[in-house]
């Protein structure tokens, strides 16, 4: 919850990227979202391993809810508390449904509306300095910097190691002229980053 907070696009915010299954341990909605090789350690709240990859999907995960109008509450006392277990693909199949239009490329929809948010912040002036826990805090140590948190978030969301989005992700989503942008202002990485489907070769729940 602290990087979650730490790296909202909109400030300190509990719901961009509510990560909740990693709060309660949820391990059947973790080794759908990576796979049963995720480390076990992602189950652990007290741990920081593995959580910038949660807090990336979760926020993808929250943002195909906005776009699509659903109410997060409802969603998670699903996942929580009773059935069934609505992913990404599940939220899918009710936009089909619904609007009979292919759902397949839902999540790297997401992936897009979540960079314009990132890019306008870069563009802001915004970047890895900001995303630190600020204010009143608990304990002496920040674990934003610790292994498995703020850096495996930037592998995963497609950004530099100083928090700034980068070309291969932005025109892996069609994005090339906010890149060009990016760049004119000086803003754009050119650091390399895995694609969003090979960060999510093992997943159950998101194929594209």
């Amino acid at each position: 919850m602290s990087l979650a907070s730490s790296v909202a696009t909109r400030g300190g915010d509990h719901l961009k990227g509510h990560p909740f299954a990693a709060i309660i341990g949820h391990q059947e909605m973790l080794e759908k979202m990576f796979g049963k090789d995720i480390p076990p350690e992602a189950a652990d709240h007290t741990s920081p391993v593995a959580k910038g990859r949660v807090v990336w999907w979760q926020e993808n995960y929250k943002m195909i809810m906005d776009c699509i109008g659903l109410c997060f509450l409802p969603i998670v006392n699903s996942n929580v508390w009773s059935d069934p277990l609505i992913m990404a693909k599940e939220m899918g199949e009710m936009y089909q449904a619904i609007t009979g239009r292919d759902a397949s490329g839902l999540f790297t929809s997401a992936e897009r509306a979540y960079q314009v948010e990132r890019c306008f912040n870069a563009l802001l002036g915004i970047s890895r300095k900001d995303d630190a826990r600020k204010g009143t805090t608990r304990g002496e140590k920040d674990p934003v910097n610790l292994p498995g948190m703020l850096d495996e978030y930037y592998l995963y969301r497609g950004c530099s190691s100083d928090g700034l989005p980068t070309r291969k992700r932005l025109e892996e989503l069609g994005m090339k002229d906010v890149a060009e942008d990016l760049a004119v202002n000086q803003k754009l990485a050119e650091q390399e980053c895995p694609s969003i489907l090979e960060l999510l070769k093992d997943s159950d729940d998101v194929k594209g």
